[in-house]
């Protein structure tokens, strides 16, 4: 019947046919369609608040789009989860001054422009430098 709900626990399964557990996936890797909110899982992980709402995210291109972590990956971090779906938002997360995770968007209308005089190479890194 559509709607209803039927009620089972550990009893209610024959030994070996399958298991119930308080995993949102079924291995140790994060599977597409388990996790469709990443930005809040990062958040919730490091306790800190987001500063735009789910349904700002799910406003913004590709802000409802399916993403998934597959097993052989470079993500070692939080961050590196942050750096990625910025990437898939067109932006970038930041802690704001209020203390929050906000995804700072790149904008699409040009603000000035370099010549090739005005270029130059670099790197940016995480290391403090005094």
């Amino acid at each position: 019947m559509e709607g209803a709900t039927y009620e089972f626990g550990a009893d209610d399964i024959a030994k070996g046919s399958g298991y119930i557990s308080s995993q949102c996936c079924g291995s140790t890797e994060i599977e597409l369609g388990t996790v469709y909110d990443f930005v809040s899982l990062c958040c919730k992980a490091c306790k800190v608040e987001m500063a735009q709402s789910q349904a700002e995210y799910e406003a913004m291109p590709n802000g409802t789009e399916l993403l998934s972590i597959y097993t052989e990956n470079d993500i070692k971090t939080y961050r590196d989860v942050l750096y990625y779906v910025g990437q898939v938002l067109g932006g970038f997360f930041c802690i704001n001054r209020e203390g929050k995770l906000e995804l700072r968007k790149y904008g699409n209308e040009p603000v000035m422009e370099l010549e090739t005089k005005h270029r130059f190479t670099s790197s940016f890194s995480d290391f403090i430098t005094r």
